[in-house]
């Protein structure tokens, strides 16, 4: 027997003892748990009697497109009123549109529109009034909705954050990093083709079939009639090269 068999076969019972006693398996486990369990799209916790919530609508999101963060804002202790909510964001992500859920005199909890103050500098949107009542079980919930930049790395992490100012207090409660996080993604392949289209100027890929697919009650019609003009030429080039 030669030496690359002699290793071979001394790399092939190495392996097969720590399959046997399980020591690979738990420790795959274990690293994949840990990785699991750093980003997750749900944060609770309680500061200073400030009880806080945040999810978000999604685990994961491609480049492109869109997630919401809920912040919930309630009180675990003392006697105050909400003056401010907010929350942070990853510079990859874009204000797309927001609403607050609140307790009004005139209609109890309820949504309604926002007005937001905005801190460039700290990624920082936020929410004011007059005081917002948080006796009987009542909340504050700021929702917003972000756009992914395009040139959002597949891997990276775009983690939330949450901002609360109680009426009289002298500064607000800032969390900046400690909120609900959502990984980013590669495309799949409909939301890359769906891009490539756009980026030449032919629309989606459901904007060309139902174009395509309204002409086809014309069989007698020529093949530019069929596609309405379509070049498929540019669309499986746009698609190939996405």
């Amino acid at each position: 027997m030669n030496r690359t068999t002699l290793r071979r076969v001394a790399a092939a019972g190495a392996s097969a003892a720590m399959i046997a006693t399980g020591m690979t398996v738990s420790l795959g486990a274990g690293t994949a748990a840990a990785q699991e369990s750093a980003c997750q799209p749900t944060k609770n916790f309680n500061s200073d009697g400030i009880v806080v919530e945040q999810t978000a609508d999604k685990a994961e999101v491609a480049p492109g497109g869109t997630v919401t963060y809920q912040t919930k804002v309630s009180r675990g202790s003392g006697i105050w009123m909400l003056k401010e909510i907010g929350q942070f964001h990853d510079p990859a992500l874009t204000l797309d549109s927001s609403k607050l859920n609140v307790w009004y005199l005139a209609g109890g909890q309820k949504w309604g529109a926002t007005h937001l103050n905005n801190d460039p500098a700290k990624n920082l949107y936020w929410e004011s009034g007059s005081g917002w009542d948080m006796t009987g079980g009542n909340y504050a919930v700021l929702e917003m909705t972000y756009r992914v930049s395009d040139d959002a790395q597949a891997g990276s992490e775009l983690v939330s954050g949450v901002q609360a100012k109680p009426l009289g207090w002298s500064t607000s409660q800032e969390w900046p990093t400690t909120g609900a996080c959502v990984k980013v993604r590669a495309k799949n392949p409909v939301e890359s083709a769906n891009g490539s289209l756009d980026s030449a100027g032919l629309g989606s890929v459901s904007t060309a079939s139902t174009s395509m697919f309204g002409s086809l009650t014309n069989p007698t019609g020529s093949v530019s009639d069929v596609i309405n003009g379509i070049d498929f030429g540019k669309i499986f080039g746009a698609v190939a090269g996405s």
